[in-house]
């Protein structure tokens, strides 16, 4: 394991001695990992994007904001986004070199959604910000739901987070072509273990930037989603209702569905409260 300390006046890594306490420690073959990617991000005009996946608990959002404080010294919780809308926002204001993260990513990326216009639009700003140079998170709990797209093509490397007997902080690493054969070897019956990683190894648990207003930003994006899914069902409650009102009136399925911008077979199923 590799130690290391950041040094808040020059905003540089400093390497300490082994054994050393309290500090960001890193496997030595992602050391070697991440200072590559830092080479190539910043002198072959790229960016870099990584995938961090695992079971709600294990610590993928941790390994994540470790990763991108080392390869950004200036990455703080402000970056570490917990809705679509606050990713776009910032990411449009970063610097070439700096780092941004997008915290439990499922809603945006998630295979079953790859028709949704919010979906099209997360995945295009992925395509225009590629000559920004920077260096990209996304966390979600399971790599098989992400859409082709953005497992194989767009991101480099999957970092995948888990326990072992009970144990956190232990990952392995796919690279660009093991991920890709992982996806598709693996996805049918979302086996992890279809394909050999590169390299395994473990982390510490400091998160390398403000846990506790990280809990906070992370609570408010929770209620926040609570909320507007309140909303949505009030709203479909109330549609579904009306709905039932014109059939009984007497409306025909064309009708209703023409009224309320719904396919047939739509307005079909909430009739007879098919779910």
């Amino acid at each position: 394991m590799v130690v290391v300390k950041l040094n808040e006046a020059t905003k540089q890594w400093e390497e300490m001695p082994k054994g050393t306490r309290g500090y960001l420690t890193i496997n030595h073959n992602h050391y070697y990992m991440l200072n590559n990617v830092k080479k190539v991000v910043m002198e072959e005009d790229r960016d870099w994007i990584g995938l961090y996946c695992g079971n709600v608990g294990d610590g993928k959002s941790t390994k994540m904001a470790q990763d991108l404080k080392y390869l950004d010294p200036t990455f703080n919780v402000d970056r570490m986004c917990q809705t679509e809308e606050q990713f776009k926002e910032l990411v449009q204001t970063l610097k070439p070199g700096q780092a941004i993260a997008l915290d439990e990513a499922f809603d945006s990326l998630s295979s079953s959604q790859v028709a949704s216009k919010a979906h099209q639009i997360f995945v295009n700003l992925l395509q225009v910000i590629r000559q920004q140079n920077l260096f990209i998170g996304l966390s979600l709990p399971n790599f098989f739901d992400l859409n082709k797209t953005t497992a194989i093509f767009r991101s480099n490397v999957l970092i995948y987070v888990f326990s072992v007997d009970g144990k956190r902080t232990h990952f392995k690493v796919f690279g660009r072509e093991e991920k890709k054969q992982l996806y598709i070897y693996g996805k049918k019956n979302l086996n992890d273990c279809a394909v050999e990683s590169n390299y395994e190894g473990r982390f510490n648990a400091n998160m390398q930037i403000d846990e506790e207003r990280y809990r906070e930003k992370k609570k408010e994006a929770f209620m926040e989603r609570e909320e507007i899914k309140a909303k949505l069902n009030k709203a479909k409650l109330t549609r579904d209702d009306g709905i039932r009102k014109l059939r009984e009136q007497g409306r025909s399925f064309e009708e209703i569905a023409d009224l309320f911008g719904l396919s047939v077979s739509l307005i079909q199923k909430v009739i007879y409260n098919v779910r």
